[in-house]
Formats: C-alpha cells, sequence, structure tokens
C-alpha cells in the first residue's frame, strides 16, 4: 500500500466528524499557470492531495495560514488539510483551464472534523505515535543518512564567492531526497530564505513555450538559518516522487533574506 493511502487511512481513523459547517465537500478548481489561494484560520500542519495531478504548496519551515494550488489536466482528486489546532479540512480537486475564483477564505466553522491520538494510555510519559509523526521520523533516519555520504556533484553554482551544490537526488519508496551543499567564500553572512523546486520546460526567452511547475515538499532537515563567512552547511529536501519528462529539466532556486543574492541551479 502507498505511504500516502496510509496516511489517509489513519488519518480517517483520526476524525471526530460532527455537525460541522462543511457537509458536502466543496470543490477547487485549479490549473498549471495560475496559483489558487487558500487561506485558513489557522496554520497549516500537513496537506495531502490524492494524486500527483495536482500539488498543494505551503510553508513547512514556519507554519503559515495559506497555500497555493496548481494542476495539470488529468482526473479528479481531494485534498486533506490539518491545521495546527487539529482541525481537519477536506476538499475535492478539479482541473479547470479556466478559473473564476482565485483565492478562498476559510472559516473557522468549515472544518470535517478534528485530528487526536489514536490511543490514550495512562502512562503519560509514552504515547503512541500517529501515522504523520512515524513519517516524519522515517524522513529524518534517512536524511541522516544520506549526509553521511560522500558528497557528489550533480549541479554546481557559484556566485559572488558563494557556492550552491546538487549533491545527491535519490530515489526512496514513494519520495524523492535532495542533498544540498551551500558554502560561504564571500565574506558576508547569508541569511538563508527560501528554496524553491521546480519542474521546468522550454526557454524563458520564448515565454509562450516557457512552462514553470512547482514541487511539494514533503520535508526539510537540517537547512540552516544562516551560512556564516568561512562555512558550508549541508541539508536535505524531501519531495513526493516525479520523474522528468524528455523535454523537462529540475531548478533549484536559494534565496536570501535581507538581501538581493539568488543562486539558481539546473539538473538536465
Amino acid at each position: 500500500m502507498h505511504l500516502k493511502h496510509i496516511c489517509l487511512c489513519s488519518l480517517v481513523l483520526m476524525l471526530s466528524i460532527g455537525a460541522y459547517g462543511q457537509n458536502t465537500l466543496d470543490t477547487l478548481y485549479a490549473n498549471d499557470y495560475k496559483n489558487v489561494a487558500l487561506f485558513f484560520p489557522s496554520p497549516i500542519r500537513k496537506a495531502i492531495t490524492g494524486h500527483q495531478n495536482f500539488v498543494f504548496t505551503y510553508n513547512r519551515d514556519h507554519e503559515a495560514h495559506y497555500g497555493l494550488l496548481q494542476a495539470t489536466p488529468g482526473q479528479e482528486s481531494n485534498l486533506l488539510v490539518i491545521t495546527s489546532d487539529e482541525s481537519v479540512y477536506s476538499y475535492n480537486l478539479a482541473y479547470s483551464k479556466d478559473i473564476s475564483r482565485y483565492n478562498y477564505f476559510i472559516g473557522p466553522d468549515d472544518h470535517v472534523g478534528r485530528a487526536r491520538p489514536l490511543y490514550e494510555t495512562k502512562n503519560k510519559s509514552y504515547q503512541e505515535k500517529d501515522a504523520l509523526t512515524q513519517e516524519k521520523e522515517s524522513y529524518q533516519r534517512i536524511s541522516e543518512i544520506l549526509l553521511t555520504k560522500k558528497p557528489g556533484r550533480l549541479a554546481v553554482r557559484r556566485k559572488k564567492g558563494m557556492l550552491f551544490r546538487l549533491e545527491h537526488m535519490i530515489y526512496q519508496g514513494k519520495q524523492v531526497y535532495f542533498v544540498f551543499q551551500i558554502r560561504n567564500r564571500s565574506g558576508i553572512d547569508f541569511e538563508v530564505d527560501t528554496l524553491d523546486l521546480n519542474i521546468i520546460s522550454g526557454s524563458q526567452k520564448k515565454r509562450t513555450a516557457y512552462q514553470e511547475k512547482p514541487l511539494g515538499i514533503s520535508y526539510v532537515y537540517n537547512r540552516p538559518e544562516i551560512v556564516k563567512k568561512g562555512k558550508m552547511n549541508r541539508f536535505v529536501y524531501v519531495v513526493p516522487k516525479f520523474v522528468l519528462g524528455d523535454k523537462e529539466r529540475l531548478q533549484v532556486t536559494l534565496y536570501e533574506l535581507n538581501g538581493n543574492r539568488l543562486l539558481s541551479l539546473i539538473k538536465p
């Protein structure tokens, strides 16, 4: 059974469903060239789409109230979101070339239930781990092992004394693990902002043929907040499994916080 299916089944067991405001699931429409934004009353803790045709991107490093939805043509699916207050939201997803609504402001009464521990125990020092916790710990264990591997060199970007390298790209189950290295020889500390992973096709010089599709991020391990001058850091990003097409490439862009330095590399 797929990991995503296991997670969804486990979450169903965790739901306490009552007479909440969302009796019939709403359908959200998205496409591959416009962002549809969902704003929740509490920060997003976890979000899962049922099919790879749909990508829901949200900040996994610092919990935020919103996420962005995109879709490619194909079969319909669903979206499951758990917020930091344990509220659970569920929606049907469908692709549409024409979209009339780009922003959804979701109220606290729109949840379908609340997540709660599967088991209770008298020993308060021990708690059964739910499927999401086990999933996170698996990502962490694999990431720790990958950081012990000898650094590779799949793609490199050098700019103004900064070096940004993709060392490894490893398929493990239904996830892809990226091992990155960033080295600062610029003499100025580099504050790390966001890292974007996109599948691109075509050329930016020909905007009509250029397409960019973001990858969802499942987990981030050991990413630094600041790379001090003269220092090097290695970290791991985990994304749902994907396969590049014949004319597609992987683009990784690392942005600087409180600065304008940008490090971008492309893997064919």
